[in-house]
Parts: structure tokens; C-alpha cells; sequence
């Protein structure tokens, strides 16, 4: 090989030999590595992504690393559940040891609390809330507020305040109207960051009712029970919500609409005019006009003198009383409410005493004899005497009167029934009462009253008012059993007519809770056998004899409560009742 050769083979190997130790730029290698740390505390299980292949995870001190990455620019992405991700651009260079670190926010949802309701009115309110904490990792736009709405867990989508962004943590309040009176509202205190709302806990309130207004009532009388229609605006639809009195006593309302209510007159006692109030909420409208309460009950005079085992009778728009071991008779002034004492009797009245009616004529059976009484005249006449036998305890007796004749017998132990003819001046003995009431059933007390053709015997046996009513029709002379009267009381009972209709009732009873006196009235129907409740007396009593005048019973009781004394005179009108 000549030379020159040689130096063109060397040059060209030299050549060949520099340009392949030359380095290419894009195939260079580099490193990043750091820690991941939120609000300066690592954080491990981080995942990393770089590029679209290379992943990695933070370890127990938050580092992580990426080695032998080509050089060029990555986008990189930091992500765990509860954190808010990153996700960026970073850039390797050859033979680079990139450190990077990155600080990622901890994910925390803001907390609200819906706080009290004030101030509330028929249409708006004001409403509390607080702000415990704002929360963190949320992007977007905070707003905050309430949200209402007459349906429950009411959103943003419903009323809602805005009240723009909240500068801090701590209570806030909103003012709400529009609303409508009388009327349930559920209410959220929310906070919204961006897209994202939390809600606050539910309350709900009530929005006050319009002020009631009564325009009308009707009827405008009447006696307790007695329905009223009252008629206005704002009234409560809701019965429990509204209160309706007279004067200070509270009725029952049986239905209520906006513009309507209806009632019952409550219990009074004692005739009255009253206002009719309605009350809703704090709010009350009283009637222009009184309602007049009719009360079968009026109490009169005071009596004279009383006494136990009385007789009474009526002639002449008088009541007459014949008090047992007494020698005078008392008389009754109906109209002027007034008594008269000194009406002498022809004997001692004894032990119990019987009076009877017929007609325009009255009898007495006293001590020892029987007599006829001339009202106009207050002159007695012997009549002839009783020739059948009596109880040695005339409580066990009884007598009625019957279409012209008189009656008087025994219901305890022995049973006779005698008959005294006015016109003839004899007694008969009749059909014996069919009781059969003994030593091993006793009886405690009895009423007597008589309708029509027939007299009625009421027996009651024991302190717990176990009762029977007996009938003895004097065409058939013949007794049968009736409906007993469902008191509880035992003794000393009031009975009268009125109109063809027997009235008993109040009398001892066994009944702690009543003083051991009743204050029930009933009324016996004998066409139909049936009794039917009364309004009560304003009292409970004891009574020791009652008759009627003029369409009017009068009671003239003994005792009220635990065996108190009574000394006024009680009217009962069942028009009234």
C-alpha cells in the first residue's frame, strides 16, 4: 500500500470513530424525585402518574422518585381518595436530578348548622344559622343562605336567600317572607361551592295565624248543649287550634272550617248572657251580640225549716210541706218566692208522714189518723182511718195517687197494697207488691210517682245504687217490672211530674268523688220505658221532698257534700235544660 493511501484510510476511520462517540440529545436520561406533603405532613400511598406509562407511589415519609426518564417535558398527575388532585407539566433534562415536591389540599366539606326561628309573623320570619367551617379542596364560587319550603328537606331549588360569600366562620341569619299565615314551614341553613350545596339540619315553624274575626252566630239562645254556628274569617281549620268560650267557660267544637265553627253551649251554672270569644294562638275576637244561656237550674229562697221523711203536696199554685214529728205545715209562695210557717196540723205528723192529690181535694195520713185538708179554709177533716198494716219504719212505705183514688202499701218484708176510695170513705187491699224484698235483700231507699192510670215504685237496694222499678196498673191490679232508673244514688232522691213526665234523681250515693251525694236529674218516658239524662244541678243534694208547680219542679234539699247543710230551695225548669 503506497503512503498517501494509508493517510486517506486514517482520516476516514478518525471520522467514523468521533462522529459515534457523539452524544443524541433526544435519547438522554434523567431523574425526578421529592415528597408529598398537605399542609407540611407527608403523606404516603400517593399515587403519581408521569407521562402515560410511569406510576409510582409515596412511601411511609411521602417520597417518591422517577429514574432513567428520557429527557423531555411530562405531564404529571398527584392523586389520592380525600385529596384534591394535581395534575401538571414538568420538564427532564439529561443527566438531570430534578427535586419536586408537591403540597396537596386535603379534601374537607364546609358544616352548617340551621339555627332558631324568630320573630315570626303571618308572612315572614327570621331565620339563625352558623357557619362551623368552611371546608377545603371544593373549587368554585362560596355562596350561603336558607332554603324554605312547606315540604319537607327543602333545597336551593325551593325559596332560598342569598346572602353572597361569606367571610368567615361563625352565625349569620336570613330574613324570609312571603309566606303564608297559618301555615307549617320547613327551613336549611346551606353553603354552595360551585357546582357542590351542603345543607344544614331541618327545622320547621309555623307561621302565626291571621287575628280570628267573628261576623255572626246563630242560633242566639238556647240551653247547654245547644249547637251554635259561628261564622267569620281566619278560624282555624285545625279544631285542636282554635278556642271558642263563653264568657269564661270553653266549649266543645265539633267542626271548623276557615269561615265557619261549629260548637256546643258549654256547662254553666246558673242562667247568664255571654261574648263568645274565638282564640287563635295570642290572638281574639269577641261577639258584638250576647248569647243567652238557658240553665234549667235556679236556686230560690232559703227554707224555713227542713226535716227528714217530709210529705208534700199541691193545691192551688201553692207547695205544702209536712215535716215528720212536727205540729205545723209550711206553704210555699212559688211567685214571690216566700214561705209561711204557721199552718197548724190537726195531730203530730209522727215518724214519716203521707200526703196525697187527687183532684181538688188532699190527704194527709199522719201520726194516727187520716185526714182531708181544705186549702181555702185550713180546716181539717177526719176521714176514716187506715185499716190495713204498716212498716213499724215507715221509710219502707210508699203512696201515689190514681184517677180518684189513693194508694198506700209496703215494700220491705211484708207487701200489702190498699186502696182508699175518696167518694165511698173505705179502703180495699189490692194486689201485693211482687218486690219480695227481705232481710237477705234488703232495700235501702224508694221513689214514688204516678202516670196516668199507673203508679211507680223505684227501689234501691245496697249503697251502690242497684235499682228496680215496679208498675202497678190499678185497671188490671197488677204489678210488673220497668226499666230501672240508672242513677248511682240510694236514698233521698227527688221526685215530680211535669207534664205527664216523671223527673227523679240526685239523692244519696256511695261515691267518694261526689261528696256522697249525686247531682243527676233524669226523665222517665213511660210510653216508651226509657230514662233520659238531664242537665246536672249546679249542686249536688240530698233531698228530703220535691213537687212541682206551674210546669216547674222544686226541689227542697238536705245535704251537698260530706253531709253540709242546705237550706235554699231549687227550681227546675225543663224548658230550660
Amino acid at each position: 500500500m503506497t503512503k498517501k493511501k494509508l493517510q486517506i484510510l486514517i482520516i476516514i476511520l478518525l471520522g467514523i470513530t468521533i462522529f459515534t462517540c457523539e452524544k443524541d440529545e433526544s435519547e438522554s436520561v434523567g431523574s425526578v424525585h421529592g415528597v408529598i406533603l398537605s399542609n407540611g405532613i407527608k403523606v404516603d400511598g400517593v399515587s403519581i402518574i408521569l407521562g402515560a406509562t410511569d406510576q409510582t407511589t409515596s412511601d411511609s415519609q411521602g417520597y417518591y422518585s422517577f429514574n432513567n426518564i428520557k429527557a423531555k417535558t411530562y405531564q404529571i398527575k398527584i392523586s389520592k381518595a380525600g385529596y384534591v388532585p394535581i395534575l401538571e407539566n414538568i420538564t427532564i433534562r439529561g443527566e438531570d436530578n430534578l427535586v419536586k415536591d408537591f403540597e396537596i389540599i386535603k379534601i374537607a366539606a364546609p358544616v352548617v348548622y340551621t339555627g332558631s326561628i324568630l320573630n315570626v309573623t303571618q308572612t315572614s320570619a327570621n331565620v339563625k344559622g352558623n357557619i362551623a367551617s368552611l371546608g377545603s379542596g371544593y373549587p368554585g364560587t362560596v355562596e350561603y343562605g336558607h332554603c324554605w319550603s312547606t315540604t319537607a328537606m327543602p333545597t336551593i331549588n325551593n325559596s332560598k336567600t342569598e346572602l353572597g360569600i361569606p367571610n368567615s366562620t361563625g352565625e349569620y341569619q336570613s330574613s324570609i317572607a312571603g309566606l303564608e299565615g297559618n301555615t307549617q314551614y320547613y327551613v336549611r341553613a346551606y353553603i354552595k361551592i360551585g357546582t357542590v350545596v351542603f345543607y344544614g339540619n331541618e327545622f320547621e315553624f309555623n307561621t302565626k295565624a291571621y287575628p280570628p274575626e267573628i261576623i255572626n252566630f246563630n242560633p242566639k239562645f238556647g240551653p247547654i248543649g245547644t249547637r251554635v254556628e259561628i261564622t267569620g274569617n281566619h278560624f282555624s281549620t285545625t279544631i285542636s287550634e282554635n278556642t271558642v268560650k263563653f264568657g269564661d267557660f270553653t266549649a266543645e267544637i265539633e267542626s271548623a272550617t276557615e269561615n265557619v265553627l261549629v260548637v256546643k253551649v258549654p256547662y254553666v251554672y246558673m242562667a247568664q248572657k255571654l261574648n263568645i270569644t274565638v282564640t287563635i294562638e295570642d290572638s281574639t275576637d269577641a261577639s258584638n251580640d250576647f248569647f243567652d244561656i238557658w240553665f234549667p237550674w235556679l236556686q230560690k229562697s232559703s227554707q224555713s225549716s227542713k226535716t227528714f221523711d217530709a210529705a208534700s203536696f199541691v193545691m192551688d199554685g201553692f207547695g205544702f210541706v209536712i215535716g215528720s214529728n212536727s205540729l205545723y205545715m209550711l206553704k210555699y209562695n212559688p211567685i214571690y218566692d216566700s214561705w209561711e210557717n204557721n199552718l197548724s196540723l190537726p195531730e203530730n205528723s209522727g215518724k214519716k208522714p203521707f200526703a196525697f192529690n187527687s183532684g181538688s181535694k188532699v190527704f194527709a195520713l199522719l201520726e194516727t189518723s187520716f185526714w182531708e185538708y181544705n186549702t181555702l179554709t185550713n180546716i181539717w177533716k177526719k176521714r176514716k182511718n187506715f185499716t190495713g198494716s204498716l212498716q213499724t219504719d215507715r221509710r219502707y212505705n210508699f203512696n201515689f195517687s190514681l184517677d180518684g183514688k189513693l194508694y198506700i202499701g209496703n215494700c220491705y218484708k211484708t207487701y200489702e197494697l190498699w186502696e182508699y176510695d175518696i167518694v165511698t170513705d173505705l179502703w180495699k187491699r189490692k194486689a201485693d207488691f211482687i218486690g219480695n224484698f227481705d232481710t237477705s235483700n234488703p232495700v235501702w231507699g224508694n221513689y214514688t210517682f204516678a202516670l196516668g192510670q199507673k203508679g211507680f215504685l223505684g227501689i234501691s237496694q245496697t249503697a251502690f245504687g242497684i235499682n228496680t222499678l215496679w208498675e202497678y196498673n190499678s185497671t188490671q191490679d197488677a204489678w210488673v217490672s220497668r226499666t230501672p232508673i240508672p242513677s248511682n244514688a240510694y236514698n233521698l232522691y227527688a221526685s215530680f211530674i211535669i207534664n205527664d213526665e216523671a223527673y227523679v234523681g240526685l239523692g244519696q250515693n256511695f261515691e267518694w268523688g261526689d261528696g256522697y251525694v249525686s247531682n243527676t236529674l233524669w226523665k222517665y218516658k213511660h210510653v216508651t220505658d226509657e230514662w233520659i239524662k238531664l242537665q246536672n244541678s249546679p249542686i249536688n243534694m240530698s233531698v228530703y221532698t220535691s213537687f212541682s208547680i206551674n210546669n216547674r219542679g222544686y226541689v227542697l234539699p238536705m245535704y251537698t257534700k260530706f253531709n253540709t247543710k242546705l237550706n235554699d230551695v231549687w227550681e227546675f225548669n225543663p224548658l230550660m235544660n
